[in-house]
């Protein structure tokens, strides 16, 4: 994990690991598999992640399918947010029906994932700030790290405003 100017930047190789079914579809690949996960993350809430992989036999990653996952939140209210995302490839460009497996696939992921982020939101109820979260485990440095970039943006733009509004009273 590394910070790269305002961007959190978390890196994950997958070494010599079965494909999982998703990638056997998507790629052709059968047997054992390279895979790499980069996540950057800039506030407030863009989050762009590149994965690829390649069979272990490759020689070196210009035999590798790599995905760019691009995604971007935005606030609705304090407790609920509106989540946009598309993705692109380098392989296959003008295949239609890998284009709808990929999208049904994804698709279905984020259902499921919507579901334990609304019941995660639920459990921590109205004020999410006021949570402690008391375990936390490897995984979760990035994403806790994400949250203090994004707690240190909103703070800085409170000092900022404060400071615009007694500019403006001492003006009058």
């Amino acid at each position: 994990m590394s910070l790269q100017g305002e961007a959190l930047r978390v890196h994950r190789d997958m070494l010599n690991i079965e494909a999982p079914p998703f990638y056997r579809r998507t790629t052709g690949f059968t047997g054992r598999i390279n895979r790499w996960h980069t996540n950057y993350f800039s506030p407030p809430g863009f989050h762009v992640i590149e994965n690829g992989s390649m069979p272990t036999d490759a020689p070196d990653r210009s035999h590798a399918l790599e995905r760019k996952v691009l995604n971007l939140i935005t606030p609705e209210t304090r407790c609920s947010s509106h989540y946009f995302w598309g993705i692109v490839r380098q392989f296959r460009l003008d295949d239609r029906a890998l284009d709808d497996i990929i999208r049904e696939g994804i698709t279905r992921t984020f259902d499921q994932d919507k579901a334990v982020l609304e019941a995660q939101q639920r459990a921590l109820g109205p004020d999410p700030d006021s949570v402690v979260f008391p375990v936390s485990i490897r995984v979760d440095a990035g994403p806790i790290q994400g949250r203090k970039l994004v707690q240190s943006y909103i703070a800085s733009e409170a000092g900022a405003a404060i400071d615009s509004s007694v500019r403006e009273l001492a003006k009058v």
